[in-house]
């Protein structure tokens, strides 16, 4: 939705979040509460640093995270098997499709 993003720094969170996320300190409801704040009240001196952040994570979902991208890739990967698979059974076959 666009907005700044607060978890945990583990490394799930890492790879989905990247340099966009507000990370507290694992299991340390303290540091939790301190990225809740600023993500919800971000300081005077940067106050465009964090909304920034949000659209970005937010563009980053879309482009990297979203299930028809995911899709996509999952597609691809299904085809180049087969693909492997009927050439293991078929070299002749696959010698010839590649050909065309």
């Amino acid at each position: 939705v666009g907005l700044p993003t607060v978890a945990f720094d583990t490394p799930v969170a890492r790879q989905y979040l990247g340099n966009g996320g507000l990370f507290a300190i694992k299991g340390d409801a303290d540091s939790l509460a301190e990225q809740l704040l600023l993500a919800l009240f971000p300081p005077h001196r940067a106050p465009e640093d964090i909304p920034a952040r949000g659209r970005w994570l937010r563009q980053r979902a879309l482009t990297d995270f979203d299930w028809r991208v995911a899709g996509e890739r999952i597609m691809e990967l299904y085809r180049e098997l087969i693909a492997r698979q009927l050439s293991c059974l078929n070299p002749q076959r696959a010698l010839a499709d590649h050909r065309h």
